[in-house]
């Protein structure tokens, strides 16, 4: 399960006196879909499953670790120039592509369970969360977990903040915004909501 849907299920059942705060980076929630948008949805997670069995867990298991790394920047690349020259720095680059490999270690399941525990019912609504601390930060070219899903958690939820990077892609938030994400959710410091402060250093 994907951990930002973690951390929503842990601000709606932990108490505060147990959970101070709750920090969300590109993060998906509880979809309000009808009926027709659910089916859609899991169509696109079964389709979805049998192209990364095709095509990308091969990649994985190939023993020459280059082929999986050159499906991944070719994709991800392909999406967007500032991600291109995001991952023109090398040390940021293999961070990644190591990370997508062990998310596709075991096989493809795992891609299609984030998206069928998105659009299952959760049991509970976020309207019903109580707890007081409760931000989060996207950037408005993301793609993964498109911005609108932040602006609908935060639109149900009363006391949420969403901060929005204007221009940044997922990527890109993760490796340049990650100091400032951590002072707003450590320090509650309102002065640098949306504010650029010195970038991180995969730069």
């Amino acid at each position: 399960m994907d951990e930002n849907n973690v951390k929503i299920s842990c601000a709606k059942e932990l108490s505060p006196n147990t959970l101070k705060g709750v920090g969300l980076v590109g993060s998906f929630g509880p979809l309000p879909l009808t009926m027709g948008s659910r089916m859609k949805y899991s169509l696109k997670g079964w389709v979805s499953r049998k192209v990364y069995e095709k095509t990308v867990v091969p990649a994985v298991e190939d023993p020459d670790p280059t082929v999986f790394q050159k499906q991944t920047m070719e994709g991800i690349t392909a999406r967007s120039e500032t991600d291109k020259a995001l991952f023109e720095n090398v040390e940021f680059r293999d961070f990644l592509v190591d990370q997508e490999r062990e998310c596709l270690r075991q096989g493809s399941q795992g891609v299609t369970d984030e998206l069928r525990i998105a659009v299952k019912d959760w049991g509970f609504d976020l309207q019903s969360i109580s707890l007081e601390k409760i931000r989060l930060w996207c950037g408005t070219e993301e793609v993964e977990a498109p911005i609108d899903m932040s602006r609908n958690i935060e639109m149900q939820i009363s006391q949420a903040k969403l901060v929005e990077f204007q221009g940044d892609t997922h990527y890109s938030t993760l490796a340049t915004r990650g100091e400032q994400i951590l002072r707003e959710l450590l320090f509650d410091d309102e002065k640098s909501y949306g504010q650029l402060l010195p970038k991180d250093a995969y730069n």
